[in-house]
């Protein structure tokens, strides 16, 4: 079955932070700083849908490592054209067995309650669901995949993390070799990288020559 697992996207959260703390790892020089903002800005323009796809794998293998679920597979991320109203979704599969566990193990009045919460009609919204659980179908198979995005958001735990605290935690393995296997997914950055060690290089030699001259 087609799911959604919960993932706050890349606009605004915790994983475009790692993405940009990424991206200045790569022009970081021996000193410690940025060797050239310009062409960090530039880094930062280059294509990363492949990044984000990579990025999302691991997030779905350590998501399934973290909650056991031997059937969870990445299928795909979905990014919206804006992010005026919606954020990237990561698209999975699950087994319908490893699903009817999950609903199995969610307990029922913090779904109820979630569901709730979520799903209450107010003004200016109107939900496609009903806030009762009560009306769903019995067999979460059955459910629509916004519903069982719902039903994973309180399994997960996560439903009252604003910050994206758990969800960063999910991705601190892949952080140490990030610059590693972002690289193979942004092929332009490394011309950037040749280019900013020329720079600094460069720099260091018109220091040096400075120093030279007053010494003299």
């Amino acid at each position: 079955m087609k799911i959604h697992i919960p993932f706050s996207g890349f606009y605004g959260t915790v994983h475009g932070d790692n993405l940009d703390e990424c991206i200045h790892q790569f022009f970081r020089n021996e000193a410690g700083g940025d060797s050239n903002d310009g062409l960090v800005h530039r880094a930062q323009e280059c294509c990363f849908q492949h990044f984000f796809v990579e990025y999302s794998r691991r997030y779905t293998e350590s998501f399934s490592t973290e909650f056991g679920l031997s059937t969870l597979n990445f299928l795909a991320l979905q990014s919206p054209r804006e992010y005026n109203f919606i954020t990237d979704r990561i698209v999975c599969d699950i087994g319908g067995m490893e699903l009817m566990q999950i609903r199995k193990n969610v307990e029922p009045r913090a779904l109820a309650a979630y569901v709730k919460e979520r799903l209450a009609p107010a003004n200016g919204f109107l939900p496609f669901y009903s806030d009762d659980v009560a009306d769903w179908p019995d067999d979460v198979v059955n459910w629509d995949i916004g519903q069982i995005y719902l039903l994973m958001e309180v399994f997960a735990g996560w439903h009252f993390d604003l910050d994206g605290y758990e969800e960063y935690d999910l991705m601190e393995d892949s952080l140490d070799d990030m610059t590693e296997w972002a690289g193979e997914c942004i092929p332009e950055i490394h011309r950037l990288c040749k280019i900013g060690d020329y720079v600094y290089k460069r720099s260091l030699r018109s220091t040096k020559k400075l120093v030279d001259s007053v010494c003299e």
